[in-house]
């Protein structure tokens, strides 16, 4: 359940700043646009990165 509502954050965030961005009210990059989208999906992978050099090693 605490997933659900925190895909509806960052999604009510997303499409938020999309539309700040399409009405002009912000002069951000759209990498920083999708940010909400692309910064949880970048920390999953390098937590996972860092978890399998750490059990990786005997």
């Amino acid at each position: 359940m605490k997933r659900n509502i925190a895909f509806l954050i960052l999604g009510a965030i997303t499409v938020t700043m999309i539309s700040l961005k399409m009405n002009r009210e912000i002069d951000l990059s759209w990498w920083w646009v999708f940010a909400p989208l692309w910064i949880p999906f970048a920390m999953f992978i390098i937590t996972m990165l860092i978890l399998a050099i750490l059990f990786s090693t005997k």
